[in-house]
């Protein structure tokens, strides 16, 4: 089973965190903050999060070496601010070449470093290398939390690490690349009906698909019983 560490329990890293839990991984979440870990590990609940509940097997941690330790994967989704600090303090915990994947966005004031620039700034401080991955939308943690179908990008160096990422945050029945495939030129439109997840898409003809795979919500509008794309791909 995969080990994974999320650093920060605000509402994207608790929302992400929650959905690795689903999909089967091993999943301890870090904060600085003893508080806001006993309350997410009594009442499984996100205050800013609602009607999303916690899996029991989620594990919770103020100690950050203890984070670091063994995983397959850090997360790293403090906010922007706290990027660097929490870096620092863990790089010593960090094995060299570990697969590190950023959440955070925005630029250091400072130094105009990204969030994934200053990770490996303080790993090379503490003489440590680590395959990061940035990850981003366009999505919300509240879509994610509420299982809607989203999407993510993520982007690395490191090509294979960057489809690793890729695949964790996954929740697939059958992955269908005909949704791509060039014959398909002018989609109408792509419909995904929440109920038993099933895919509909029409361009030259039709077929189903069963399927559970992140789309773009932007420029989606809300159907009573389905999400439709108004844009065409």
């Amino acid at each position: 089973m995969t080990k994974i560490a999320v650093f920060g329990a605000g509402t994207w890293g608790i929302a992400l965190a929650r959905l690795l839990a689903v999909n089967g991984r091993d999943v301890t979440v870090w904060s600085a903050i003893p508080a806001e870990l006993k309350s997410l590990s009594t009442t499984r609940r996100h205050p800013n999060l609602p009607g999303m509940e916690l899996p029991s097997a989620m594990h919770y941690t103020a100690d950050i070496a203890e984070a670091c330790t063994g995983r397959d994967i850090l997360l790293f989704a403090v906010p922007s601010p706290f990027v660097r600090s929490t870096a620092k303090k863990a790089a010593k915990y960090i094995p060299d070449g570990q697969l590190i994947v950023d959440v955070a966005k925005g630029v250091e004031d400072k130094t105009l470093m990204t969030m994934s620039e200053i990770i490996e700034d303080e790993l090379a401080k503490a003489k440590r290398t680590a395959r990061v991955v940035a990850l981003s939308g366009p999505t919300h943690a509240e879509e994610v939390a509420r299982d809607m179908p989203t999407l993510i990008v993520a982007a690395s160096e490191d090509e294979a690490a960057a489809k690793g990422c890729i695949l964790l945050f996954l929740k697939i029945d059958v992955l269908c690349a005909a949704f791509f495939a060039d014959k398909f030129k002018n989609p109408p439109a792509l419909r995904i009906i929440r109920s038993g997840h099933i895919a509909q898409y029409c361009a030259n003809g039709s077929f189903f698909l069963r399927c559970e795979i992140p789309v773009c919500l932007t420029d989606f509008r809300e159907q009573r019983d389905s999400v439709v794309v108004t844009k065409q791909l």
